[in-house]
């Protein structure tokens, strides 16, 4: 699970995410506007603040090719 940043248009509209592997590495964009929740995210990558891995559903998948280095 993703903690997320959205990014809006000058319109208010949802432009684009960044990902983040924790609220505290959330808050630390500038963007930050309060707790999103916890939001699925189809495949993996890094968390923007600290790089650490956030599993998306792909790694449910193929949790051995995908997530065997989680949390080292």
């Amino acid at each position: 699970m993703a903690h997320v940043v959205c990014i809006e248009d000058e319109n208010g509209d949802v432009v684009d995410h960044t990902v983040y592997c924790s609220d505290f590495c959330a808050q630390q964009d500038e963007g930050y506007d309060g707790w999103a929740g916890c939001i699925e995210i189809s495949s993996h990558e890094d968390c923007a603040g600290c790089e650490e891995h956030v599993c998306g559903l792909d790694c449910f998948e193929n949790p051995e090719e995908i997530c065997t280095n989680q949390g080292e």
